[in-house]
């Protein structure tokens, strides 16, 4: 009944999805499968306009500037900004043996962008939306592909190189975050004028530097106190 089939041998085939695999590990497909079926559900109880690649486009700004904001915030104005696409946004729990971050395809006519909250940053929770929001832009309609924390970077598949890509210059534009890095000086003072300079949240930017392995006053294992947990009521 959960998941609208007469036996659960159907479920597979109705949650066929592209996805990269976490280490190369076999996943639990039924966690999976289940998780999926959650943002579908909540997906159902909207009514959006009719997608809009150029709203889309166009909600990129809009999203930006979201990100300097608390999660009790932007949470409702991030759904409000792209359904103005007819983009439809739900935030579902992370489940156990599924290690999803993110996910994006199309229910009906819908295009749905469901994010797990796994890694609860502002880094990675930005990231993963734009990312997703690149497949829809860049990758077409009806394509499905689901993200995982920690994916085996050797087995990335071109269209997944491209959404970061896209993600990576949304949120920190090339041209000004090569300006940055010129200048050598990472420090919390300077990550936090860049952001501010940029209009994003000072995490991101710390993130971005970290993935990027510059040196400074920052790793992953001793972080700025910018890569703070976000705090989601769902």
């Amino acid at each position: 009944k959960f998941f609208g089939v007469n036996s659960l041998s159907f479920v597979q085939t109705t949650e066929a999805i592209a996805y990269r695999r976490k280490d190369g590990k076999e996943l639990k497909s039924g966690a999976i499968a289940a998780w999926l079926r959650c943002g579908e559900l909540e997906s159902k109880k909207e009514s959006l306009p009719p997608f809009s690649e150029s709203k889309l486009k166009q909600s990129v700004n809009k999203l930006r500037e979201l990100t300097r904001k608390k999660p009790e915030e932007f949470s409702a104005e991030v759904k409000a900004v792209l359904a103005v696409a007819g983009v439809c946004v739900v935030f579902v729990p992370h489940m156990p043996g599924t290690g999803v971050s993110a996910a994006v395809r199309w229910v009906g006519d819908c295009p749905v962008i469901q994010i797990g909250l796994l890694g609860k940053y502002a880094d990675i929770f930005w990231f993963n939306l734009f990312h997703e929001i690149g497949h829809l832009l860049l990758h077409g309609k009806k394509e499905k592909f689901i993200e995982f924390e920690k994916a085996n970077l050797s087995n990335t598949q071109e269209k997944e190189v491209e959404a970061d890509a896209f993600a990576s210059n949304a949120l920190v534009p090339r041209d000004a975050y090569e300006k940055f890095l010129h200048q050598r000086i990472f420090c919390e003072d300077t990550i936090a004028e860049f952001a501010k300079s940029i209009g994003v949240h000072p995490g991101i930017v710390e993130g971005r530097l970290c993935h990027d392995e510059i040196t400074g006053e920052l790793t992953w294992s001793r972080p700025l106190g910018f890569r703070t947990p976000l705090k989601f009521a769902i």
